[in-house]
Parts: C-alpha cells; sequence; structure tokens
C-alpha cells in the first residue's frame, strides 16, 4: 500500500474511536483512576479468605517436600480453583487416653521404629479422634454454599451416641502408600451408618465418590511409610486392646473441611 492509503485508513480509525462511547463500566474505571492511578477494590470477605492458607506464608509453589512431612507426598495434585473437602465425626477423647495412646506409641516403636503419631501436637493435653465419612472430595467454589446448605438440610439435627473402639487394626490408604495403625469402632457403628447414608446422598448429587461399599469405620493413630505386619497389629491388640475397650466417648460433632475452613454440626448430646 501506499502512504495515502495508509494515511486514510488511520483517518478512518481515529474517527470510529471518536463516535464510539465508552461503557459505563469505562467511564467508572476511567473516573477512579483519574489522579490516583489505581482501583480501589473492596475487601476480601471474611468467608472466602478462610477457605485459603495463611497469607502471610508463601503458598505459590505447590510442589510437596517429602522431607517435611516424615516423607509422606501428595496423593492428589494441587489443582487451582479446587476445593479438597472431608466430613468427619469428632471426638475428644479426656487425658487418659492420650496417656494410654501415648504408651502404645512406646510399645510400637520398640518393634517398629518408623512409626508415627497421626496427631500433630505432641504437648496436648487431650486428643482429638476422627472418624471418617467420606473419601476425598473435590469443590469447586461456587459449589461450597450449596454442598454445605444440601449436607445441613440432610443432617437435620444429629444426635450424639454412645461409642466405643472394638479393636486395633491394620489398613492402607488407596494408594497403598503408607499403612496405618486405626482403632475400629464397635459401638456405635449403626449410629455412624445412618449418618452416612444422608452424607453419601448428598455427595452423589456433586457426583462426587461416595464412601466405601463396606465401611470399616475407624480413627487412625498412627502411619507407617513402610507394610505394618499382622503380627504387630495382634500384639498391640493383646497388650492395650482391653484397656482401649474400657473407654466409651460421646461424639462432639460433625465437621466438613473444605479447604482451610471448617463448617461444624454440633451433635446434640442430650441422650
Amino acid at each position: 500500500y501506499s502512504s495515502e492509503d495508509e494515511d486514510d485508513s488511520t483517518i478512518q480509525q481515529t474517527d470510529i474511536e471518536r463516535k464510539r462511547q465508552k461503557t459505563p463500566r469505562e467511564a467508572m474505571m476511567a473516573s477512579t483512576n483519574k489522579g490516583s492511578g489505581s482501583l480501589n477494590l473492596p475487601p476480601v470477605p471474611n468467608e472466602i479468605k478462610e477457605l485459603f492458607p495463611d497469607p502471610r506464608k508463601d503458598y505459590t509453589k505447590h510442589i510437596p517436600d517429602p522431607s517435611k512431612h516424615e516423607g509422606r507426598i501428595r496423593t492428589i495434585p494441587h489443582v487451582e480453583g479446587n476445593f479438597a473437602t472431608h466430613i468427619h465425626v469428632r471426638v475428644k477423647a479426656p487425658p487418659e487416653f492420650l496417656n494410654l495412646m501415648r504408651s502404645l506409641e512406646t510399645y510400637l516403636k520398640t518393634h517398629h521404629t518408623s512409626i508415627h503419631s497421626c496427631s500433630d501436637n505432641d504437648s496436648a493435653t487431650e486428643l482429638e479422634l476422627h472418624i471418617s465419612l467420606s473419601r476425598l472430595i473435590i469443590l469447586k467454589y461456587h459449589q461450597i454454599e450449596r454442598f454445605w446448605n444440601n449436607l445441613q438440610s440432610a443432617l437435620g439435627r444429629p444426635k450424639s451416641f454412645t461409642m466405643s473402639f472394638a479393636r486395633i487394626i491394620q489398613l492402607m490408604n488407596d494408594t497403598r502408600t503408607c499403612s496405618y495403625l486405626a482403632l475400629e469402632v464397635g459401638m456405635g457403628t449403626n449410629e455412624l451408618k445412618s449418618l452416612l447414608e444422608k452424607i453419601d446422598y448428598v455427595v452423589g448429587q456433586f457426583k462426587q465418590p461416595t464412601f466405601y461399599e463396606k465401611p470399616r469405620f475407624h480413627t487412625s493413630v498412627f502411619w507407617s511409610l513402610n507394610h505394618l505386619s499382622e503380627s504387630l497389629c495382634e500384639e498391640a491388640e493383646a497388650a492395650f486392646g482391653d484397656m482401649i475397650r474400657d473407654y466409651a466417648f460421646l461424639p462432639d460433632d460433625l465437621v466438613c473441611q473444605i479447604g482451610n475452613r471448617k463448617y461444624i454440626t454440633k451433635l446434640d448430646q442430650s441422650l
């Protein structure tokens, strides 16, 4: 093209841009930015911030560091915008039960040095036990409120119940990369099944995997990257099983953890 053609084209484009009116959003942005150089956005609501880790820490690199987790690695890769969700019943055990678990840990480590406690707090004065009622669920942000509302509607006003542990068992995770020593629920199994039916119904509505077909309700107390032998489990059961069965518990609440936020439904303890 000649330079005359280019000049004509430039003039026509300039005329078009002059005639085009600014959209309301463009006008607002221009007005807001005038003299300030930036847009003052409203603060992020707390209910959104609570879903994410502490912003003061560096979470920009989601690369698992096994050295910080006794060799464990993330089995489900982090995906931006996905919120890992897990539902469990929470039981607060008394100090005496915590002392019993510490004695069991000492006993186990004389036979299996690579075993670790599932409790993160070595200085705790009471033990918080979790009994899983879901597999790992993945939710998008726009699904969170509806999921929690549906779950509350399905659960109604759940009552607490008396439960106890029947035996020490050995389990593995789904990827068979980690072994667990767990306490299997005896008394209270029927009540947990009733809660699970309601939870599975809601989980299915969101096309997420429901719980295991033949559930073994339990709380994991120790883990190892090495295989835990049946004989170790049997020895622990023989030494500590009767003492564990002496304890009965009233579960406190049902917890649905979505990202870093906990949604809690209290269990009515007026039996």
